[in-house]
């Protein structure tokens, strides 16, 4: 039946007349009406023919598009559903409307896939503008809209796959209070590494190692992997249980991957015991002693992580005050001003206490306590994991422990000198980082991948803790080594700047300055006075020739007994003058010397401040040894000023 004659149909029956009083019954006998339009005709032809074509197209659609056959997989469902069960008319929207996305997520993959053909096309080089006419440069199309990213990495290297599950319901009403209904499940996938024990795979890391230490093989053989390992581990499992829920502060993938091993060595025949780490190297910053570096740069002490204080502590030795006592003194000032007043909230209350205590603490602690200094000590960083010593094992390294750090081709002499997190490995003092990288400090590190072997002594601590001795440290870890086979051939352990000593350099050699312009103005007034007393012996000799001479003038001539005073008096004079004279030429000589002493002194202050400013890698020989040697010389200079 047409679309006429449906509306034929579906028309309002006419009255009854003589007509319809035949024998046909209702149900099956036509009803006049007005005859159908053209248009209307025309009309239902046309939508008889669309709903045509669009059967015939289901068919290619399901079976030769990506569209079709995820909607091919939604009508299976349907047919799978229990047969007496017939789609309503909100669930057929809800198909139509599942099947909309879909044919929207086929287009974002056409997009996605033209972009990257876009992107890996040849672009022609653009034609130059008129040089009077010059246009500006056209935007950068966005080749990818900013939503939907089926794969994301956030900012800490977590990469993030979305799935989304879709599954029938009830209605909106009962799914808005259902706990199940819209929840974000979550499937952290972490691949924990194993203990690298080979050493083709570790000098893969550290080319030099071989050749660094020759005896590396047989050490390895024996090599058994610390429980450091698994430890150092679980602790950032735990650490990543607890924060799951919080992507913003979940392990980076770069701190959680920052261990490739931690090895016991044992030598076979001496016994030696080693721990090897194989890690990156983060810069630490921390540690203050006002007897050694009574200043401190507020870069460093400033720093977001800088802390005072380092593992490695011991007495006072002078009455030199701690650089940061005063900051520290005015900051617990405030603090103690602000937690006075009444109504504050009580986080800020509790934040005040607290900080309170801890000034305290540390104005007790830094006024008769001093500690390593980053900047000035090499030191490495153990886990506070292996400091506590939180696990059984034979190999125990600790604080003050030696050990050496091997990266390059060069072995870095050190000790053990702070505890950091448990979780974490590979970190070094600030001097230890800038000597491999001039440009490491509190804010970037030397070394990003896995390539620093950290090699540490356990039980080679001394006795007590004292200001490091860089001397005695080299030659200490030079014994350690020789117990494991020794260094290579032509490999020696790198001679430390001191900074220590460089920055001493710099105050005495200014010290030497301020005193040597001191001797000088002392001689040179000397001198000034020397020749103030030859003028006046000359005055005094020229008036007593006169006065002889004017004696002799008198006529008639004076007896020789009354011009005898005058003579007398002019060989005094003569005698005054010639002493005089050799004081100011004495004076004279003097001077000359004492200027080129000064002058000395003056470019052996200007070679030190030189030397000692001079940036990594500028080594030793350059720096700290030419300093400490012009000081020297200078300090001779000033023994010599003072003889003159």
């Amino acid at each position: 039946m047409g679309l006429a004659d449906h509306t034929m149909a579906m028309s309002p029956k006419s009255p009854e007349t003589p007509e319809n009083l035949n024998p046909t019954p209702p149900e099956t006998a036509p009803v006049p009406g007005p005859p159908p339009s053209s248009i209307s005709v025309a009309l239902g032809n046309l939508f008889l023919l669309i709903i045509l074509v669009s059967l015939v197209s289901i068919p290619f659609l399901v079976y030769f598009t990506d569209t079709g056959s995820r909607a091919k997989a939604e009508f299976r469902k349907m047919l799978r559903a229990p047969a007496a069960k017939v789609p309503s008319a909100s669930e057929l929207e809800a198909a139509r409307r599942r099947v909309s996305e879909l044919e929207h997520k086929v287009e974002l993959l056409e997009a996605r896939e033209a972009a990257a053909k876009a992107q890996t096309a040849p672009v022609p080089a653009p034609t130059p503008p008129p040089a009077k006419a010059a246009l500006p440069a056209p935007p950068v199309p966005e080749l990818l809209p900013r939503r939907e990213y089926d794969v994301a990495k956030l900012f800490n290297g977590l990469s993030v796959r979305t799935v989304l599950d879709l599954s029938e319901g009830a209605t909106a009403t009962k799914e808005r209070i259902t706990p199940g209904a819209y929840e974000f499940e979550v499937t952290l996938k972490v691949a924990v590494p194993k203990a690298n024990t080979s050493l083709a795979e570790l000098s893969a890391l550290n080319p030099s190692l071989p050749s660094v230490l020759p005896g590396l093989p047989s050490l390895l053989g024996s090599a058994k992997v610390s429980p450091f390992f698994a430890k150092i581990y679980s602790l950032k499992h735990e650490r990543i249980k607890a924060t799951a829920t919080r992507l913003d502060q979940l392990e980076t993938r770069h701190n959680y991957f920052d261990c490739e091993t931690i090895l016991d060595l044992t030598h076979p025949g001496t016994g030696q015991k080693a721990v090897l780490i194989q890690a990156e190297m983060d810069v630490v910053a921390d540690g203050s002693d006002g007897d050694r570096m009574p200043t401190i740069d507020d870069y460093i002490s400033l720093s977001a992580y800088y802390q005072p204080t380092t593992s490695y502590g011991w007495a006072k030795k002078t009455r030199t005050e701690n650089p940061l006592l005063p900051r520290l003194a005015k900051e617990l000032a405030e603090v103690e001003a602000e937690y006075a007043i009444k109504g504050l909230p009580p986080e800020r209350n509790r934040y005040l206490n607290d900080r309170r205590a801890e000034l305290k603490r540390l104005l007790a602690d830094l006024a008769s306590r001093s500690y390593l200094i980053a900047e000035a000590d090499p030191f490495i960083v153990l886990p506070l994991s292996i400091v506590r010593r939180d696990v059984e094992a034979t190999h125990l390294p600790a604080i003050g422990d030696h050990a050496v750090v091997i990266h390059g081709g060069k072995v870095y002499p050190a000790i053990c000198g702070d505890s950091g997190p448990s979780w974490k490995t590979g970190e070094a003092s600030l001097l230890l980082a800038r000597t491999i990288d001039a440009n490491a400090g509190p804010y970037q590190r030397p070394v990003s991948d896995l390539k620093v072997t950290y090699l540490i002594f356990p039980g080679s601590a001394a006795p007590t803790h004292d200001a490091p001795d860089l001397t005695a440290i080299s030659s200490r870890c030079r014994e350690l080594l020789n117990g494991l086979g020794g260094l290579g051939e032509g490999v020696t352990l790198h001679p430390w700047r001191d900074i220590i000593a460089e920055r001493r350099a710099v105050r005495e050699s200014n010290a030497s300055l301020v005193e040597a312009k001191r001797h000088l103005t002392k001689i040179a007034n000397r001198e000034a006075a020397a020749n103030a007393a030859l003028l006046k012996a000359r005055e005094t000799h020229t008036a007593a020739e006169e006065a002889l001479d004017k004696a002799k003038a008198v006529s008639p001539a004076p007896e020789p007994v009354t011009l005898e005073p005058l003579q007398k008096a002019l060989e005094e004079t003569a005698k005054l003058l010639a002493t005089a004279q050799a004081s100011a030429q004495a004076a004279a000589t003097a001077k000359r010397k004492a200027t080129g002493l000064a002058d000395l002194v003056t470019a052996n202050d200007g070679t030190i401040r030189t030397a000692t400013h001079s940036a990594y890698p500028v080594p030793r020989s350059e720096t700290t040894d030419v300093a400490l040697a012009k000081l020297e010389e200078s300090k001779k200079a000033l023994g010599e000023l003072a003889k003159l």
